[in-house]
């Protein structure tokens, strides 16, 4: 649904989806866009291919947002390679690509970097007060269980994560590497990550514009 209106405003930023170097004192890194569509909107996907190369992952039915994650890692690690830097973020706008450039320079310093509404100048827009309230509850339970240092969102989408972190973490858990369904997988995620191997963990602002969403959520 709103696939077109982040890849006009990725253009607006001018980032290169084919090779967006990256100067840290490593090889410069590729950068790509990877989709992974569960809800029915591969054909939008398609239909934006000629703006730059998209790899397009589609799941014959809705297996909800945890086989979303699970498949687009396990593509971008088998595919990738050391010094990529891998980023997910929701498609509808909510996530401003402005904080990109950010995110990748916190990156040369860190394993993974969270665009946080949790971070000093962080914020919501738009965003009923009864998911804002299960999502101060479901960051508080994580961080009392299973506190990952560095981190406040720990149910957030957008994040940056180093290729080398990825594929650790799923050598070292496997295929159990997420069992968790729907957004609870998204903490999941970085816990794992942080319990295979020594982690450091970042975050920079954001502001979640929920009230940009053109329609209503399919994802499970």
């Amino acid at each position: 649904r709103g696939d077109h209106r982040l890849d006009d405003r990725v253009r607006e930023r001018r980032y290169d989806d084919d090779a967006h170097g990256v100067e840290n004192g490593e090889p410069p890194m590729r950068a790509s866009t990877l989709r992974v569509h569960v809800d029915g909107t591969a054909a939008a996907a398609r239909k934006q291919a000629g703006a730059g190369p998209v790899e397009l992952l589609q799941h014959p039915v809705n297996l909800g947002v945890a086989r979303a994650f699970d498949t687009g890692l396990r593509w971008c690690v088998e595919h990738g390679r050391a010094g990529d830097f891998i980023f997910t973020m929701e498609a509808d706008v909510t996530n401003d690509p402005a904080a990109l450039p950010g995110m990748i320079r916190v990156l040369g310093e860190s394993d993974v970097v969270i665009a946080s509404r949790y971070a000093a100048g962080g914020a919501y827009v738009g965003f009923p007060w009864r998911r804002r309230i299960f999502s101060w509850g479901a960051n508080g339970l994580a961080k009392l269980c299973c506190r990952v240092p560095g981190a406040r969102d720990y149910t957030f989408f957008y994040r940056g994560y180093r290729f080398e972190v990825l594929e650790r973490a799923m050598r070292f858990h496997g295929e159990r590497f997420i069992e968790r369904k729907g957004f609870a997988a998204n903490a999941e995620i970085l816990v794992k990550a942080w319990k295979a191997g020594p982690l450091r963990c970042a975050e920079i602002p954001t502001v979640y514009r929920f009230d940009l969403r053109p329609g209503a959520s399919k994802m499970r």
